[in-house]
């Protein structure tokens, strides 16, 4: 997209649960390829804490839709990319996310992955990043 002003070109996927697979139409539409799936976790075997496996499916408000949540771990399946990034419907997106891949992609040592760490906002600037960077949280305006 070249308005964006991002080097990195993009493919989008909408991970659907099951239940709500009649919205697929409307995603393909925008152009995501849709991945209509179930929860992978059987709540019943994989939830191992008694209280939260009695109340995940409680957990429903109008952002969380209690255990289908998990339908988000589908996500680490798209292991063709470098880089997946995953949001919710209720985030944007307001600038390119080049240093954060970059950040990622190069070795420290090289002059594109320092200067992208370089310009990485951190919570905590005053920790060391890691040799290697397999995973970013970036702040949830949501």
């Amino acid at each position: 997209n070249p308005k964006s002003e991002s080097q990195y070109d993009y493919k989008m996927y909408a991970i659907v649960h099951e239940r709500c697979s009649y919205h697929a139409p409307s995603f393909q539409k925008l152009g995501y390829q849709v991945m209509v799936r179930s929860t992978p976790v059987d709540i019943t075997k994989d939830i191992q804490n008694d209280w939260y496996r009695g109340h995940v499916d409680g957990e429903v408000c109008f952002r969380c839709i209690g255990s289908a949540e998990f339908v988000k771990l589908h996500a680490y399946n798209l292991t063709n990319h470098p880089i997946v990034v995953l949001f919710d419907l209720d985030q944007l997106v307001l600038q390119p996310l080049d240093d954060l891949f970059d950040a990622m992609m190069y070795d420290p040592g090289s002059l594109e992955g320092a200067a992208a760490r370089g310009r990485l906002e951190l919570e905590f600037p005053g920790d060391p990043l890691p040799e290697r960077i397999d995973a970013f949280f970036t702040r949830d305006y949501s």
